[in-house]
């Protein structure tokens, strides 16, 4: 669902903004989810259940779905179509 939400937003914004708004969903879910004391790192506990979601965002951030840079806009169209019309699990193939 992110990964489509970011795609359409960057049809409408530039990428940085939709870099910058995925960076804060990111935290706000993390923040409501784990488990840390402030200034300790090492006291980081994140359920099972979200253990693969930063990783997938660090992934989609760095995407040709939200970065265009060094592709044509016939290029982008394609990833983001693309994107669009697979199923959840080839979405998370090509991320």
């Amino acid at each position: 669902m992110m990964a489509r939400l970011g795609v359409l937003k960057a049809e409408s914004e530039e990428p940085i903004e939709v870099v910058k708004w995925l960076d804060r969903s990111l935290i706000k879910l993390i923040t409501k989810f784990a488990e840390y004391k402030n200034d300790d790192a090492m006291s980081f506990r994140l359920c099972k259940e979200f253990s693969l979601y930063p990783k997938f965002m660090y992934h989609l951030r760095r995407s040709h779905f939200i970065q265009t840079f060094g592709a044509s806009p016939d290029e982008i169209t394609f990833y983001r179509s693309s994107l669009n019309r697979e199923n959840v699990t080839n979405c998370i193939v090509m991320i």
